[in-house]
């Protein structure tokens, strides 16, 4: 009886600590973000960004970016699009202003099946979005406190963890990035520490739904990390410390733990159904093409995770940043006694994470893992925070579990400081704008360095402390902890303030060229690298066909290509002169920084120059000719570029800049690779509107090395070609501006641009329509082959089109030569397209949005048949007559996940269901007690 009343007192006890922990942990983050809740301050960059990517603010300035430098621009525009769709009534489903649109899926599709979203749509602001970044925030905190405390940790210790990894600076940069990913992704962890300790029904239904929980409010790469890993660690847990006091009926053995897995694993599938099935849908009806360099080169920022473990020492006043949570955590499994197993296995499982980070990278050759990327250092870098600061916490319980008298002291610093003491890892990368691959911080390691020897210094300091502290008496160890908190505290104070954003203004301006193409309702290619941010430009109704996914609909990446579009890892770019294809995937516009071309456009006669050989860049370089040709219509310049080429792989860039006489930069176009020996290279340069009529400007070419560091000095220049005002350029032409005329010979029209940006908007002058009607098909099967034959000269597409199936109509000879009238296109919301068309005869009906599992017709109100057309639109055929077309996406994908959904929910209340019999037992075990 006193046996049974000491445990249910150390119960209560437990459950008196953990409430006032995480009362203590509620009032640390309503503390930090007090200007927010109270004051109503943003912490969103929303704002930020939207004002920069409308002004395209640096590609103006003779430096523009490859790429943006924070890659939450992706994202954020997708959380405004998608709670405007919501609050307006519908299930955002399809995505119409990427490519040729394509299913809401990966960021965007979380943002939509998210509880959070759905809670924010009906009351749609920027301050109740702040409020809930902070709720974020308290909520990863919160599921790192509960992960702690079902590994056996103390309450102290587990606020340490919560805070170490809630308010670490590194998840706080990336927040809006990675929004609820962060905060959930502890969950997973929680279900399955929660399985382990129990193992019972009611445990088992937990795991499912923090699991759905992370699943359809994280993307899918963290979410399959973050399950992946605390999967492995169940039965790590499992099998290394099994917990021989599981719930009555639930057995330990090696059949049970698998059991209670795979039925969370099914639980999981059905509850995440109405998410997972149309992913999964969408994925085996699409392409991905692989990454070579491309975007890895450019999105990958300076991500070296082993130097960064080591020394997140950078900046003034960081000396000490996190070296409290790093040595604690390393130190737990020798320091510890009583949870030594355990420590050891969170470290092992955190060394684990780190062999995933760094792939590619030191340890490519031991651990060697294919289908992973360089995503994983975004996605998968929540579980080694989180292990780690669980591992802090369990070495601030080894410290003090053998002194006593130290841990009321302990605990008052803790809770005065700790709400500082957070681990920085990787807070000096993200808060530069440096790119790099995850393996070029090899290279950096120079001794002769300063920064580098402090830093090694430091390393080494550090690896001395962990075995210091392991052989030290135990009173010693924890007052060296309390000391380093201290430290840890006051340098984190100034890192922390760096990490959070600063207070953006909410203005997303409708300037030009946005006000103009978000008026025009067309679709818009973005030349060069993302000169209008595809995510952003969903805020404007703007259909950029241009993306950052990895992913399209299958047939749309050979289409992209053959358009003449770049496609490198994530990214795609259009920097060569662009096919017809243009013209039939309806792109009715370009905007880009520099002038557009078509293949149909004539190039300058070239120019040979190769008196003595040709003008040299190096020993393996040579312009051997050029021409020049000025555009007044559009105002800028056309050359074409013939080099001759030495033997290697790596060849030096070459830009073209507009410069007045004396050397000042009037306009500085993008880098550009040197084509074959056998081929003419264009490129073109704008003449800024800023520039007045008649004025004297020169037009010079520069070489720069393939590190993009340093100009190549030409030689062998002629006399006429040589620049005064500059060594390292060469002159190409010197001539007046030239008065504007209305009309161009070119393919693309300039119709606006920006100043002093330098961002132009040109028209396809031979554009289709949205949707047409033809008169002709012809069956071909081959995506290949539908390609060559869209490329052909002999080809209209105005007249025939191109179907998988027979279609048919009658021939282009027997047509008559009335012109039927354009189809009118309007689209009531993103999942539905109607179309008002009227032909006299029968015809097809092509609609150019991407051919898609999902996407139903009806024509006149009774449902018809789409036909893939063109490759990778969609066509339906048309008897003569007035007809109203709806096109509307209802994927049967969506039906099923939640018919699964609610089969999940049915296996849940059976498997919570009260056993047989209870309730009599209960009340025999009454009347015996009575």
């Amino acid at each position: 009886m006193q046996n049974g009343s000491s445990v249910e007192i150390k119960i209560a006890r437990n459950y008196r600590n953990d409430l006032i922990c995480l009362f203590c942990l509620t009032v640390f983050v309503i503390a930090i973000f007090s200007g927010t809740i109270f004051s109503g301050k943003d912490i969103s960059r929303i704002g930020t960004l939207a004002h920069r990517d409308t002004l395209f603010g640096r590609l103006a300035k003779g430096n523009p970016d490859p790429m943006d430098t924070c890659t939450y621009q992706e994202h954020a525009p997708n959380y405004l699009l998608t709670e405007r769709i919501i609050a307006g009534g519908d299930l955002p489903l399809w995505n119409p202003y990427l490519g040729f649109g394509c299913p809401l899926w990966a960021d965007s599709q979380v943002l939509a099946f998210s509880p959070i979203t759905w809670l924010q749509a009906p009351f749609a602001s920027l301050r109740l979005y702040n409020l809930l970044m902070v709720f974020h925030v308290w909520l990863g905190c919160a599921g790192a406190y509960a992960f702690a405390r079902l590994l056996n940790l103390s309450p102290q210790a587990s606020f340490l963890t919560s805070i170490s990894y809630g308010l670490c600076p590194n998840l706080l940069y990336m927040f809006e990035w990675n929004r609820c990913q962060s905060a959930f992704f502890p969950m997973p962890f929680v279900g399955f520490a929660l399985l382990w300790r129990r193992g019972d029904a009611l445990s088992i239904a937990a795991c499912a739904f923090l699991c759905t929980a992370m699943i359809v409010s994280g993307h899918a790469v963290p979410s399959f990390f973050a399950i992946t890993l605390a999967s492995i660690m169940y039965f790590s847990l499992a099998f290394v410390l099994p917990q021989s006091e599981s719930a009555t009926g639930y057995s330990s053995t090696f059949l049970r733990f698998v059991g209670n897995f795979l039925l969370v694993g099914l639980l999981t599938l059905l509850l995440s159904a109405p998410f997972v099935v149309p992913f999964l849908e969408g994925v085996r009806a699409s392409d991905t093409f692989k990454a070579t360099q491309g975007y890895v080169r450019y999105i990958v920022r300076e991500t070296a995770l082993l130097p960064s473990l080591f020394y997140p020492f950078h900046g003034a006043g960081s000396v000490y940043s996190g070296a409290v949570s790093i040595l604690l955590a390393v130190s737990a499994p020798f320091i510890s006694k009583r949870n030594r197993k355990l420590n050891i296995l969170l470290f092992s499982l955190a060394l684990f994470t780190i062999c995933v980070l760094t792939r590619p990278g030191p340890f490519d050759l031991l651990f060697q893992l294919p289908f992973l990327s360089w995503f994983m250092v975004v996605y998968a870098l929540p579980a080694l925070l989180l292990f780690i600061a669980v591992l802090a916490g369990a070495g601030y319980d080894a410290l003090l579990e053998e002194d006593i008298r130290l841990r009321s002291v302990a605990t008052i610093l803790a809770v005065a400081l700790l709400a500082l003491c957070m681990p920085s890892i990787f807070q000096s990368m993200h808060l530069t704008a440096k790119y790099t691959l995850l393996n070029d911080w090899l290279k950096t390691m120079e001794v002769s360095s300063s920064v580098r020897v402090r830093e090694l210094v430091l390393i080494l300091i550090s690896l001395a402390v962990i075995f210091a502290m392991a052989k030290c008496p135990a009173s010693w160890r924890a007052k060296l902890a309390i000391v380093l908190i201290v430290l840890n505290g006051v340098s984190l104070s100034f890192t922390i303030r760096k990490s959070l954003p600063a207070s953006p203004a909410f203005a997303y301006e409708e300037v030009e060229p946005i006000g103009f193409l978000s008026s025009q309702g067309r679709r818009v290619l973005s030349m060069g690298r993302h000169v209008l941010v595809p995510n952003t430009s969903q805020i404007f109704s703007v259909s950029n066909l241009l993306s950052f996914m990895p992913t399209h609909p299958k047939g749309v990446p050979a289409f992209l290509e053959a358009m003449g579009i770049t496609m490198e890892g994530v990214s795609q770019f259009a920097e060569k002169p662009l096919t017809k294809l243009v013209d039939i995937g309806a792109v009715k516009y370009a905007v880009a920084s520099e002038p557009v071309l078509s293949d149909e456009d004539k190039l300058p006669e070239v120019i040979d120059v190769t008196t003595n050989g040709g003008v040299s860049f190096g020993s393996n370089l040579s312009l051997i000719g050029f021409g020049i040709a000025v555009d007044a219509g559009n105002q800028d310049i056309v050359t074409a570029l013939k080099w001759r080429r030495g033997e290697g792989k790596n060849f030096p860039v070459f830009l073209l800049m507009l410069v007045k006489p004396d050397g000042s930069v009037l306009w500085i176009g993008d880098r550009h690779a040197v084509g074959k020996n056998t081929e003419s290279v264009s490129a073109t340069a704008a003449i800024p509107k800023s520039v007045k009529i008649g004025d004297e400007v020169c037009l010079i070419l520069q070489v720069v090395d393939v590190s993009g560091t340093s100009l190549i000095r030409p030689t062998n220049v002629p006399d006429a070609m040589q620049f005064p005002s500059s060594a390292n350029s060469l002159l190409l032409k010197r001539f007046a501006v030239p008065a504007k005329v209305q009309s161009s010979p070119r393919h693309f029209r300039l119709v606006t641009e920006t100043a002093p940006e330098m961002v132009r908007v040109y028209e396809n002058k031979s554009c289709l329509p949205e949707a047409y009607l033809v008169s002709s098909t012809r069956q071909i099967a081959s995506l290949e082959e539908t390609l060559a034959t869209l490329l052909s000269p002999a080809f209209d597409p105005r007249k025939e089109a191109l179907t998988e199936e027979v279609i048919s109509l009658t021939p282009i000879s027997q047509s008559t030569s009335i012109r039927p009238l354009e189809p009118k296109v309007s689209r009531p919301n993103v999942n539905e397209v109607l179309i008002d068309a009227q032909t006299t005869k029968p015809s097809l009906l092509v609609l150019t949005d991407v051919y898609f599992p999902g996407w139903r017709v009806t024509v006149d109100g009774k449902e018809s048949k789409i036909v893939r057309t063109n490759g990778v639109f969609r066509g339906v055929q048309l008897d003569a007559g007035h007809h109203s077309v709806r096109f509307f996406f209802d994927p049967i994908s969506l039906k099923i996940g939640f018919l699964m959904f609610l089969v999940g929910l049915g296996a849940i209340v059976f498997l919570l269901r009260p056993p047989k019999g209870s309730a009599k037992n209960t009340s025999q075990s009454g009347l015996t007690s009575v």
